[in-house]
């Protein structure tokens, strides 16, 4: 029995004492074969004490031979690990005294002292005391210097408030500062309480040379007026009483645009001002006079010298007509003879290959029926005729394969035994090379009363959406309909004991794939 039901995954040939190792690892030692039970550091030599390792077969062992002769001399080792502290030498003799430190820190508050002698006796009642009406500190607050300093609460500025000087009916005089009847006039006044004169501008533009708003108004007057009068202060503009027929606006009102469909209304080709139609006819064309383009009838000079005229051409003809051999470049029908090449010759007058070549084409045979040949076409016979077609299925035998019939579906299995699972485990036994479909998960159980297995992908997707139950013992069993069946190159494959019962001593599971090549 393994320890954590470790199952083979690889075998690893002879142990390499610098080498790692993965559980599943299999390695031969010692005329042992030995598996790894744990993730094995280097130089941990399998032995039957050592946890990472468990003996598949263990290794044999006869007698004892004699004793060889003694080596040569190894090389010296490494040092040794340091040994341990000794234990503590005798105390040594007292050093001279150090110097004097710096002071430390306060200490803590000391306890209450003793409660001290009884004092004199105080005045019991407060008329007893004396002094309280002296102003000892002056840097308080009294009635005196608050009426010296402050105004009184309820007061007007009249003649009747003279409690300082500064604010007296002559003092307001004297500052220039207004009565309150002229302050009661100023608010009153709903016409000209400020002058226009008298009224900053804030102009952060500098649209004005003025500084104030009367003399801003008088500069926007000044330029509304130069431009009113004007000749024309729109010179880039159409004025609105130019907007009518002598202007080119027929129907218009003012104020509307010229859209396409307005100028297509109103506009021929006589208002363009390069044409100059007098009285244009049927058939007439324009013709460019040097300085317009005028209606006029075609005539023998606006004909081109190399394009003949009528009676040119029935001159040629009649002289055709009346040529002794006007086709002297061509054979004569009464020429279809044996002597000039033609059917019926004898073996010596046969035609020569360049003749036939320069005047005859395929669609010239009399059993050849083309009728709009394309690219990619071939000739099939109707049983009458060849006639252009297109190649069709039917057209190739039975015995070429198509593009259909050429690929070829191919199964793997792929899996693992786990040999006496004492729990759930799961283990990777494949990558894929390429891209292929998950179609069965089987399971096989040795021994116990029952287990449950399935497969996944990358360590995430069941193959089976509920683990099979291996309900019977010794029996492949399927799985049934599986689900995340594609797997791309590069997936891994890992099979799934969920659980076990009674102690099987094998689970094996068999995961079926199909690739198309």
């Amino acid at each position: 029995m393994r320890p954590n039901d470790t199952a083979l995954n690889r075998w690893a040939g002879l142990y390499n004492g610098s080498l790692n190792y993965r559980p599943g690892d299999v390695v031969t030692y010692d005329n042992g074969i030995w598996l790894a039970l744990t993730h094995v550091q280097p130089n941990s030599t399998p032995n039957i004490a050592s946890p990472d390792w468990e003996p598949l077969i263990e290794s044999a062992t006869g007698d004892t031979g004699p004793a060889g002769p003694t080596g040569p001399e190894g090389p010296q080792g490494p040092p040794g690990a340091d040994g341990e502290d000794g234990a503590p030498g005798a105390p040594g003799a007292d050093g001279e005294d150090g110097a004097i430190g710096p002071a430390g820190p306060e200490g803590p508050e000391g306890p209450a002292g003793p409660e001290g002698p009884p004092g004199d006796d105080a005045p019991s009642d407060h008329g007893l005391l004396t002094g309280l009406a002296d102003d000892d500190h002056p840097q308080y607050h009294t009635d005196a210097r608050g009426d010296a300093r402050y105004s009184v609460l309820a007061h007007h500025h009249d003649a009747a408030y003279v409690n300082e000087a500064d604010h007296t009916l002559a003092a307001h005089d004297t500052l220039g500062l207004a009565t309150q009847s002229e302050l009661d006039a100023h608010l009153n006044d709903t016409t000209d309480a400020h002058d226009a004169s008298a009224i900053s501008v804030a102009d952060a533009g500098n649209d004005f040379t003025a500084t104030d708003v009367e003399g801003a108004l008088a500069e926007l007057q000044s330029d509304a007026e130069a431009h009113v009068a004007a000749a024309d202060p729109h010179t880039g503009y159409q004025k609105e009483s130019e907007k009518d027929a002598a202007s080119g606006y027929a129907g218009l009102t003012a104020g509307t645009k010229i859209a396409l469909a307005q100028l297509q209304e109103v506009l021929g080709i006589h208002d363009l001002t390069d044409v100059a139609i007098t009285a244009a006819a049927s058939g007439d064309f324009l013709r460019h006079n040097g300085t317009a383009w005028v209606d006029a009838t075609l005539s023998d000079g606006d004909i081109p010298a190399g394009i003949a005229r009528d009676s040119e051409v029935a001159t040629a003809v009649s002289d055709h007509a009346g040529a002794a051999d006007p086709h002297t470049v061509y054979q004569k029908e009464s020429e279809k003879d044996a002597a000039s090449g033609y059917a019926g010759l004898t073996a010596g007058t046969k035609i020569a290959l360049a003749q036939l070549q320069e005047v005859l084409g395929i669609h010239d045979l009399s059993d050849v029926a083309i009728t709009a040949a394309a690219s990619g076409d071939f000739l099939r016979h109707n049983g009458t005729a060849w006639v252009d077609a297109t190649i069709a299925d039917a057209d190739l035998p039975s015995t070429i394969t198509r593009d259909s019939e050429n690929t070829h579906t191919i199964i793997d299995s792929r899996g693992g035994t786990v040999l006496t699972p004492s729990g759930a485990i799961n283990v990777i036994v494949w990558r894929a090379p390429y891209a292929c479909t998950l179609t069965n998960v089987r399971g096989y159980r040795v021994g116990g009363t029952g287990a449950t297995i399935n497969a996944r992908r990358n360590n995430t997707d069941n193959g089976l959406a509920s683990a099979l139950s291996l309900t019977n013992a010794d029996q492949w069993m399927d799985g049934g309909a599986v689900q995340n069946t594609a797997y791309a190159a590069g997936d891994e494959l890992e099979i799934m004991v969920v659980s076990v019962a009674g102690s099987p001593t094998q689970v094996a599971i068999q995961v079926d794939f199909t690739r198309t090549v």
